[in-house]
């Protein structure tokens, strides 16, 4: 199993979070943008636009205060990563009660209630750097930047499945069934496409596949015919079974009752 990077390293550039009033953060006065949260860190943009701080560099600590959920925390970031004005941070010292909170934040049957159909993703650009907008037929997003795409042939034939949430990665196709993985910073320039790829496992991570049955089950609905659907597209090493086309009433009527 690969070992979990507690960095956090997606480039975004979405103000989803800090529009909805979930997620807020402060460096003295100054406010933060939060691009993007995980476990390990936190995607920190100036709000005001101003330059960086001259000491902001790779390796530097800040202290900032962070609300989450209507609750405010003292934190200790240490910067791993600077893309334009981009910080992507590890959380250094962080309270007890800030990790309960993060942990609540994630809670991946939470995760699965929240995602809403998004028809555009203009508002989205991390998205469309990972998908193209001609290529999907579904995409669902939830306010943490969680977010799954959908691919149908005939029949509503399911084709191709691409759950990312926080730096996790989850992928189903047709021709070669389940794979898991991680999102990284590609290193390859400033803009969001440039930067934003993922790495794929060479071993599917259990733990990865856990966190995504529970957000697909609790998002189609907690019955036992969802659980088994998402069970059999999880464990699916390739097509050849034939297992996820079966029985996929679950996706269909989560679909069409949107």
């Amino acid at each position: 199993m690969r070992r979990m990077d507690t960095r956090f390293v997606t480039a975004l550039e979405s103000t989803t979070l800090e529009s909805l009033g979930i997620v807020s953060a402060h460096y003295g006065p100054r406010p933060f943008i939060v691009l993007n949260l995980s476990e390990g860190g936190a995607a920190l943009k100036f709000a005001d636009e101003d330059e960086l701080p001259k000491d902001f560099k790779v390796g530097a600590q800040i202290d900032v205060s962070m609300e989450l959920q209507k609750k405010v925390f003292p934190l200790t970031l240490i910067i791993r990563g600077v893309v334009g004005a981009r910080l992507h941070c590890q959380f250094q010292t962080k309270s007890p009660a800030f990790d309960i909170a993060l942990k609540e934040f994630f809670v991946p049957k939470s995760l699965g209630l929240s995602l809403g159909r998004n028809e555009s993703l203009s508002d989205h650009p991390e998205v469309q750097a990972l998908v193209s907008d001609s290529e999907w037929h579904e995409v669902w997003v939830a306010p943490n930047q969680t977010g799954l795409f959908l691919w149908f042939g005939e029949e509503d034939a399911l084709l191709r499945a691409l759950l990312v949430s926080k730096d996790l990665a989850w992928e189903w196709r047709a021709d070669t069934g389940s794979v898991t993985g991680h999102r990284t910073l590609g290193g390859k320039g400033e803009t969001p496409d440039q930067a934003f790829e993922i790495a794929w496992d060479r071993e599917a991570s259990a733990s990865t596949k856990a966190f995504v049955s529970e957000i697909l089950i609790s998002w189609l609905g907690m019955g036992d015919d969802s659980r088994a659907w998402v069970e059999r597209l999880l464990d699916s090493e390739a097509a050849a079974t034939g297992a996820p086309l079966m029985g996929c009433r679950p996706l269909l009527r989560r679909i069409r009752g949107a």
